[in-house]
This record gives structure tokens, sequence and C-alpha cells, in this order.
């Protein structure tokens, strides 16, 4: 499913990284810190991370495979940063999700 949680406890990476022959998939109750998360990655353009229940926020790094300038969060163009990994290079961008809120993180082309 692509998600590494740090060891801090207060901070996540989601990878997506679906088999083309699986549209989405979804995890709920995910531990961190005294929060409890939800992911649902829809291919491996499309990820969103509601931060469920707790007091604190979430810092959230999504990854996407391949190179992309940019990340629009909640329908906002970021710039993204690269990273590489085993040889992969990934894309990413990091964001801030208060307790009881949600954001989704998308790559385009």
């Amino acid at each position: 499913m692509g998600v590494r949680p740090s060891d801090s406890g207060k901070s996540l990476t989601t990878t997506a990284q679906l088999p083309t022959d699986i549209g989405w998939l979804q995890l709920t109750s995910i531990p961190l810190g005294q929060n409890k998360l939800t992911v649902r990655h829809d291919g491996v353009t499309r990820s969103q991370l509601t931060n469920t229940s707790g007091s604190g926020s979430a810092t959230w790094t999504a990854q996407f495979p391949g190179n992309h300038g940019a990340i629009t969060v909640n329908g906002q163009s970021r710039t993204a940063q690269t990273t590489t990994v085993d040889g992969k290079t990934f894309s990413y961008v990091t964001v801030t999700v208060p307790a009881g809120q949600s954001a989704t993180a998308q790559v385009t082309g």
C-alpha cells in the first residue's frame, strides 16, 4: 500500500504504487501518534489522507512515481520535489493535515 510512518510518530509518507488492475485502495484506522488516519490511493496519480481522530496535525509526504514538476494539493498547484529510491524517481510534496480534515494530492500527465 506504500504507507510508511516516521519513527517520531508525527509524520508519514505514502507512495501510490497500485497495479493497473486495481482502481483504488483505502486503509482506515492507521495509528500515527495519538491520531488515526485514513489513506486512499486512486491508481498511481491521486492520494488522499484524512486525519480522522485525535487532536494533533499529521505531516504527510505524498509521493508519486515519476518526475513531475508540480503536484496539486486540494486544488492548488505546488512545486514538487524529487527523490530517487532504488534507482526509481519519485516526486513529492509535504502537507500538514489538521485533525478532522483531509488533503488530496494529485499529479497529471
